[in-house]
């Protein structure tokens, strides 16, 4: 599927960062609102070692969930909005115009219990996007992730898992692989309102407007909050 394909022997530091916030519907249904912001390096200039030198992506997204067990949710995303800048593998990638892009998306997720301490997980996700640039075409991605989490106590969860994203429309066929992510973190929850995650994600990436491979290695700092439930 990927040949031709050069690999890029340049490898870039992001910064990704998260804030979303959640209102519990019921008990197994609950809205969330997400911001996130992803922030590069430029290896071009002398912040070549900063991740948040030079803009990456902003997006803003709404998720509907549905959780009726511990083990089993299945989400919906009507809207998700995304402006993104190319990743900079040249120096004039950095002034390039951002691309915006809105996404429609499903997903579910199984949770089986290995043990009193771990857990797989096991999350299909489907989106459909829409390119806001006339000569993008739109595509159909698939997301398939496979983890194990470890529970050491009420408040610390460590995580790894291995996702793959697929294009199966709207791509050529030498452009179906999109890219695969290597995800470590650490999930802290000091109360039952705010869940912090800290971790790192290795992303190996096809660059389809240059056919070539590039490895990310990305920082995470994300933030969790859930309202109250309304009496």
């Amino acid at each position: 599927m990927l040949l031709h394909v050069s690999a890029c022997c340049q490898s870039h530091i992001n910064w990704w960062t998260r804030l979303s916030v959640t209102e519990p519907i019921s008990p197994a249904v609950y809205v969330e609102l997400e911001g996130q912001m992803r922030r590069q390096n430029n290896l071009f200039n002398q912040a070549a070692w900063n991740p948040a030198y030079e803009h990456l992506t902003h997006s803003i997204r709404v998720f509907v969930h549905y959780k009726p067990s511990p083990k089993f949710a299945a989400s919906i995303s009507p809207f998700t909005w995304f402006a993104a800048s190319p990743i900079i593998v040249s120096p004039s990638d950095a002034d390039a115009p951002l691309q915006h892009e809105f996404r429609y998306a499903a997903l579910t997720e199984w949770q089986p219990e290995l043990s009193k301490k771990w857990t797989a997980t096991l999350r299909a996700w489907a989106e459909y996007r829409h390119f806001q640039n006339e000569s993008v075409d739109d595509a159909v991605r698939l997301r398939q992730r496979l983890g194990v989490r470890y529970r050491f106590n009420d408040k610390w969860i460590a995580f790894a898992a291995n996702e793959l994203l697929l294009h199966v429309f709207g791509m050529a066929e030498k452009q179906h692989y999109d890219h695969n992510r290597l995800i470590f973190n650490v999930h802290y929850k000091p109360n039952a309102r705010w869940r912090v995650e800290l971790g790192y994600i290795y992303i190996n990436r096809l660059l389809r407007n240059r056919m070539e491979l590039i490895d990310e290695n990305n920082l995470v700092t994300h933030f969790y909050y859930t309202l109250p439930p309304k009496k």
